[in-house]
């Protein structure tokens, strides 16, 4: 029986004898139930603006409610959502906080979902999964929603995704750096193999975990004798100039790097040719893609200093200068194998 049915035999009741009063109350409970319940249906989905695809269950069938049934009142955060009930459109929550959706039902266990369009790609989401509403009652139903993507932002976020790694790519194959997939990255204009971590760090198959240790110049080589790493232990520091092959100067300016003939570095004028980044410039300075989770501190090389036998050579990566500091420091490291 469907509910202008049931309107039409409470007017038709209404000019039957007084003795009928009873039946008359009790249809009019049942019409104006029916109108609550099936007034309001939208249908599963706002076919409008496509809110709720891929979210929305099913429906299912919701009864009639008596007039003993609850009269439950529902809040979303933020408001304004569309309200779903067993997959059936239900209204929409007042957008004024402390304002609620109120509608009878009957006693039963419900699937609530709200919903929410914020753009094409995202909307707000909300779900109370086997709400149980008993007769005489009136229960308040809050439900927070979070933010999450459509099926179109999916596309979105996927396409977004492949041309970020096809970016990747093409910038990796600029640097000539090829992904070993074992924690190393083999550098085709040297032929040199890096691990890509520091040492102390760990290779998770996507970055590098904690903490990059420091280390004086003669630890340091004795730990790159005894590293295994990707099935290889033939690792060592790298010289002077390896190191500081892996500078990656974002803006696109890099200083000379030049030696004077007493070994330190040479001077152009007032400017030392050091090999540093100029202009506006990402730190560190290297190919963070394929050196992730790096400090921008000094590392040491294997090279010492030719005047100076308490010094050894390294490549500072806050600005990618190639300098010189006492080998009792203790600096970060970073190994390498291939070469010479």
């Amino acid at each position: 029986m469907t509910a202008n049915n049931l309107v039409g035999q409470v007017a038709a009741l209404s000019g039957a004898r007084a003795g009928w009063a009873e039946s008359r109350v009790s249809v009019l409970a049942l019409a104006l139930g029916a109108l609550m319940l099936v007034g309001c249906d939208q249908g599963q989905v706002d076919t409008a603006n496509k809110v709720g695809q891929g979210f929305i269950v099913s429906q299912t069938k919701l009864e009639r409610p008596s007039a003993d049934a609850a009269m439950v009142r529902i809040t979303t955060k933020p408001g304004g959502a569309q309200i779903y009930i067993n997959g059936h459109r239900r209204g929409d929550t007042p957008e004024q906080a402390g304002q609620t959706f109120a509608i009878k039902l009957a006693e039963g266990s419900y699937h609530i979902q709200v919903v929410k369009a914020i753009d094409a790609n995202n909307e707000w989401r909300g779900e109370r999964k086997d709400v149980f509403i008993a007769d005489f009652t009136s229960p308040t139903v809050h439900i927070d929603m979070s933010r999450e993507l459509t099926p179109a932002g999916v596309v979105a976020q996927r396409k977004a995704e492949e041309e970020r790694k096809a970016e990747n790519q093409r910038r990796w194959a600029q640097q000539g750096y090829v992904d070993n997939q074992d924690g190393t990255i083999t550098d085709t204009k040297t032929n040199l193999t890096w691990m890509r971590c520091s040492l102390g760090q760990t290779w998770t198959g996507t970055t590098c975990s904690g903490d990059a240790s420091i280390h004086r110049w003669q630890a340091a080589r004795d730990l790159a004798k005894e590293s295994r790493f990707a099935d290889k232990s033939d690792w060592r520091l790298p010289t002077v100039d390896e190191l500081h092959s892996l500078v990656y100067c974002s803006s696109g300016q890099q200083r000379q790097r030049r030696l004077d003939a007493s070994g330190s570095n040479a001077r152009q004028g007032n400017t030392s040719l050091d090999g540093s980044c100029e202009g506006n410039y990402s730190r560190p300075t290297i190919f963070t893609p394929a050196f992730p989770n790096m400090p921008s501190a000094f590392y040491w090389s294997a090279s010492p200093v030719a005047f100076n036998s308490s010094d050894a050579w390294g490549v500072h990566f806050y600005n990618g200068f190639g300098n010189y500091v006492y080998r009792s420091s203790s600096t970060h490291v970073r190994l390498v194998r291939g070469g010479q």
